[in-house]
């Protein structure tokens, strides 16, 4: 089986489903980090900041001959990317999310 690495999964990836996936990384991150056994200290992630270099893609989506609206993907911007697309990464857009554990609403 090959090795698919972060990075690769990342490319061409629906903007939404991207931002979600990275938020329920860090929950289950600090999930997994609950179950940590020290009696003195509990291990969590309070706040993750994530910083990505990306190439967005606008397109229009139609189903059964109706316009179902705009899809905005993002495709991660590395050495392979701007190699094989030629793309100048200066003309890259930068995405910055910080994810942050807040108290439940009442």
């Amino acid at each position: 089986m090959a090795t698919i690495h972060a990075s690769e999964e990342l490319l061409a990836a629906p903007l939404p489903e991207m931002i979600q996936g990275l938020g329920v990384a860090v929950a289950e991150a600090n999930m997994a980090l609950a179950k940590v056994d020290d009696a003195n200290l509990v291990y969590t992630i309070n706040q993750a900041e994530i910083e990505l270099k990306v190439a967005l893609s606008i397109s229009k989506e139609t189903q059964t001959g109706a316009d179902a609206g705009l899809k905005l993907s993002a495709f991660n911007v590395n050495a392979s990317y701007s190699r094989t697309y030629s793309f100048n990464e200066e003309a890259s857009s930068l995405i910055k999310l910080t994810l942050a554990a807040v108290p439940r609403p009442a």
